[in-house]
């Protein structure tokens, strides 16, 4: 099954992915350096926030938060985010 969802470097779209990863691991080393963020190894927290962003940015894409109901998603989605901030932040 893990193979269906494994990406060939080779595939179309990738150059895009990869440079938008190496922007937020350059954005976390400075927010590191400059003690923005909690101490947390740079992998684990572009790990984290990478796949947060994504898993967010796939269920709505795919009408998944329709479980909520009448939830305002987009407000919902804003704090989530600014909860994910608030785990992080130094």
């Amino acid at each position: 099954m893990a193979a269906i969802f494994k990406m060939d470097d080779s595939e179309a779209g990738w150059d895009c992915g990869h440079k938008t990863f190496l922007t937020l691991c350059n954005t976390l080393t400075r927010c590191l350096e400059g003690g923005y963020i909690r101490p947390i190894p740079l992998q684990i927290a572009t790990m984290a926030i990478w796949s947060f962003v994504h898993g967010m940015a796939s269920l709505h894409i795919r009408g998944r938060f329709k479980m909520f109901g009448d939830l305002d998603t987009e407000a919902a989605m804003y704090a989530s985010l600014e909860q994910m901030i608030l785990l992080i932040k130094a």
